[in-house]
């Protein structure tokens, strides 16, 4: 073996004896050898090195010049020094010495080539997230072979990603699969935006791997499923996010996360999701309640059904986040808060670790303890699944005594607590099995259409107004003035019923002059006619006009013919 460059790097961390110290390098005169230059020729077997404490006992590698000398050391010594381990093939020795003296005398023999501490080498820094703790899923493990998978719908996973299960380390072809319901060239094994690799991270990042962070189920043998129901820019199509959860189903998903949202409800996902029910299907879809830090509702989340959660955030002391949505539909909480995970950036490339906020977080917390529990009862429902989490979830205590609130709904999640409840299989007093009931869906007369207007605001959401008017009659049959919105960056709805056919004139208007996209955020306008789009838009200046339709005149009365007078046969 080839010392050199070994010995040099470590001769140049030492400029002095021990007892030299206070001398000018350059003047010191070795015990064997011609003084030290300032370039660092010192005496390579002084002892020393990087962050190495000679004043006490301790273990040394101490390393023979070569073979020969550690031979005869070997043959002639050895019985007389504790030797701790044999390091044949670098010709060294571990020995332990009792003072910095010892180690000095050892390291200037004319055998040895130099001497160093054995120093201490610890595990890199695996850290546990707040939030892993402040739902007790730690001590909680995943049971391989369950049947339990999950899936997240989101910006894709970073397979290689070292904190992440994948294929290549655990064996296993299948551990984890995906879909992209796009045809655009993306690839569900790798995101260009780190949203969805970060929401991984909570619910399956690697435990006891000495690196990164540990998720809720933290041993690695949960098999997962992608959906990049969003594209590498974060955005998609509720048609393709809806294509992914049927794929989730399709490939044995229990639990589906959507840390994802967006525009209103769909009348094709909630005919999907009720078709799940009738048919019996047990699957559960997590999704984020919203941040827009108001009442709205947000979609997914606010579907009602009882196979649909929605997810407030909550910090690390229970307190729910400003930005988090709260209604009647929120059914619990998880932490959202700088919350730390595997994520990444450069497009994809770049695999890294960041603290970010949002219910999009919290989510996967809920889905993950879902998960969790799930696999220790492979058997329960996803109704029984749905009522332990609800009724074992720890209500913070600034709420009091309430079962439920729009808040956080039945509490913060807790894995330990829900287990328990499984594993007694004692539900007696809890709330409930669903939520409150969203609104009832507009439903309009078969003589008449539904007109329905959404619109998501900017940053600047007051400086929003519309008005629909009906162009045959003159008629105005909705508008919301500026100043009505009032929370940014949300999606508003409103329906209204109105006689069939007929054309529409919609004015929307933006005081500052800017439009609602996209100097000030991604703001939009839709108005749909019987659920379908008739207009779009949202890049303009002070106002802009679309119309649609088309006035049918009525028909004048016809005048049936007076029959001709019949002449009675003579």
């Amino acid at each position: 073996l080839n010392f050199g460059s070994f010995a040099f790097a470590d001769k140049l961390l030492r400029n002095r004896k021990l007892s030299d110290v206070g001398r000018p390098s350059d003047s010191i005169t070795p015990r064997n050898g011609p003084p030290v230059n300032k370039d660092g020729q010192d005496d390579p077997r002084r002892p020393g090195g990087p962050n190495l404490d000679f004043g006490q006992e301790a273990d040394y590698i101490v390393v023979f010049k070569d073979e020969s000398s550690h031979s005869s050391f070997s043959q002639n010594e050895m019985a007389t020094v504790n030797c701790i381990r044999h390091l044949n093939f670098l010709n060294a020795e571990v020995i332990k010495l009792p003072n910095a003296q010892v180690a000095q005398q050892w390291a200037e023999r004319n055998d040895v080539l130099f001497v160093e501490k054995d120093q201490e080498v610890r595990k890199l820094a695996e850290t546990v997230p707040y939030g892993i703790n402040l739902v007790e899923a730690f001590n909680i493990d995943y049971v391989a072979d369950s049947g339990v998978k999950a899936c997240i719908i989101d910006t894709g996973y970073a397979l290689l990603h070292e904190d992440l299960p994948n294929n290549i380390n655990y064996g296993n072809d299948n551990l984890v699969t995906g879909y992209n319901p796009y045809d655009n060239g993306e690839v569900w094994d790798k995101d260009g935006d780190g949203h969805g690799t970060h929401v991984a991270g909570t619910m399956v990042a690697i435990g006891n791997n000495g690196i990164g962070v540990v998720g809720v189920t933290s041993n690695a043998s949960m098999p997962l499923h992608i959906g990049k129901g969003l594209t590498d820019s974060g955005s998609g199509s509720m048609s393709g996010v809806l294509d992914a959860m049927k794929n989730c189903v399709e490939n044995g998903a229990k639990v589906v996360n959507m840390s994802l949202g967006g525009g209103g409800p769909s009348s094709a996902v909630q005919s999907f999701l009720t078709d799940l029910e009738n048919d019996g299907i047990d699957v559960l879809f997590v999704a984020a309640a919203g941040n827009g830090g108001s009442s709205s509702y947000s979609y997914p989340a606010s579907y009602d059904s009882p196979l649909v959660m929605s997810v407030a955030a909550v910090n690390s002391n229970r307190v729910k986040a400003s930005f988090s949505q709260y209604n009647d539909q929120v059914d619990i909480a998880g932490p959202g808060v700088n919350v730390n995970s595997p994520t990444t950036s450069n497009g994809g490339d770049t695999l890294t670790y960041a603290a970010f906020s949002g219910t999009s977080m919290a989510s996967p917390h809920v889905a993950g303890v879902a998960a969790l529990i799930w696999s220790h009862h492979p058997n329960k429902s996803a109704a029984e699944i749905r009522l332990a989490l609800e009724c074992s979830a720890v209500m913070p205590q600034q709420y009091g005594n309430v079962v439920r609130n729009n808040d956080v709904g039945y509490g913060v999640v807790n894995a330990q607590n829900a287990l328990d409840m499984l594993d007694s299989n004692n539900f007696d007093g809890c709330p409930g099995t669903a939520p409150t009931t969203a609104p009832t869906p507009f439903s309009c007369s078969p003589n008449e259409d539904l007109l329905e207007i959404r619109i998501k605001t900017d940053q600047y959401p007051t400086e929003t107004g519309w008005t629909l008017t009906n162009t045959c009659s003159g008629t105005v049959v909705a508008n919301t003035p500026e100043g009505t919105y009032n929370t940014g960056n949300t999606v508003y709805s409103d329906a209204v019923c109105v006689p069939t056919g007929g054309a529409y004139s919609f004015l929307i208007t933006d005081s500052f002059g800017d439009g609602i996209c996209c100097s000030y955020g991604t703001g939009f306008y839709n108005v749909f006619k019987n659920d379908v789009s008739e207009i779009d838009g949202g890049e303009f200046g002070q106002e802009e006009t679309k119309t649609f339709g088309q006035c049918t005149e009525t028909p004048a009365p016809q005048t049936p013919p007076t029959p001709a007078p019949q002449t009675p046969p003579t």
